[in-house]
């Protein structure tokens, strides 16, 4: 979402992002939203998550429609293969791959298709599930939408961008316009609400761990070399300097535990 070319993204006013609800525009408003004053390019997007079968086992992903006009839908960064899918091919995200034992040129089946897997992708990875790209034309069969659209991506040039979202909504009854911080603040809510609480107890947890952990290895390193504690202050070590010795052996074994 950060990285399309867009202002705003317009959704139906019953969508608020991507994984909760699913948006539905009709494409011939495309060409009314471009009639809006200080609007300058206005694309279709249309993603869906999907549940594939892979040896048995159904797996889900984010299908994302990749329009070669436009541009719009691509990865962002592929690591292998193919930047951009053909008619029949598909991009899959580097953690499905591995999780999936899934390589290039193999076959995934989508629906009643078979698509080749002809690029792996990094950064697309959605912690639940990840992102996967492919035609346009492709999705839209699998989808089975043709003549509608997910969203709008608008850019706009020279207006206030509070009075293009309004007249969008004015003109067009029915959606929801947000600005792309919005849209992906309202994106990864869930991400943040759902999982970072979770990590941040496993976080708060393996810090204490770690700690009690080091603390007895050092405590009884230390109570094991006394005696050579008690040679080098028989023969007039002082006791600061005990403590540099010790306070760099818990460093040292801190930093690479």
């Amino acid at each position: 979402i950060r990285s399309q070319p867009a202002d705003f993204w317009v959704s139906d006013d019953k969508a608020r992002d991507m994984f909760h609800s699913i948006s539905i525009l009709p494409l011939e408003d495309k060409a009314k939203i471009e009639a809006v004053a200080g609007v300058t390019k206005v694309s279709p997007f249309s993603a869906r998550q999907i549940v594939v079968s892979i040896r048995g086992k159904r797996e889900a992903t984010y299908l994302v429609a990749y329009d070669q006009e436009t541009g719009i839908g691509g990865p962002n960064k592929v690591v292998q293969g193919k930047q951009y899918p053909d008619q029949g091919e598909i991009i899959i995200d580097r953690v499905f791959a591995k999780n999936q034992k899934i390589k290039l040129n193999d076959s995934l089946p989508i629906g009643e298709e078979n698509f080749k897997v002809a690029g792996i992708s990094e950064g697309t990875n959605l912690v639940t599930f990840q992102y996967s790209f492919v035609t346009k034309g492709d999705a839209e069969r699998i989808f089975g939408t043709k003549g509608i659209t997910n969203y709008f991506l608008v850019s706009y040039q020279g207006v206030d961008n509070n009075q293009v979202a309004a007249n969008i909504e004015k003109q067009f009854p029915g959606t929801k316009v947000f600005s792309k911080q919005e849209f992906v603040e309202n994106n990864t809510e869930f991400i943040r609400e759902t999982f970072l609480p979770i990590v941040l107890v496993l976080l708060i947890i393996g810090f204490v761990v770690g700690v009690a952990v080091i603390g007895l290895t050092i405590y009884t390193s230390t109570v094991e070399k006394s005696r050579e504690y008690g040679v080098l202050k028989a023969i007039g070590v002082r006791n600061s300097q005990l403590y540099k010795m010790v306070f760099a052996q818990s460093l040292v074994a801190g930093i690479t535990g």
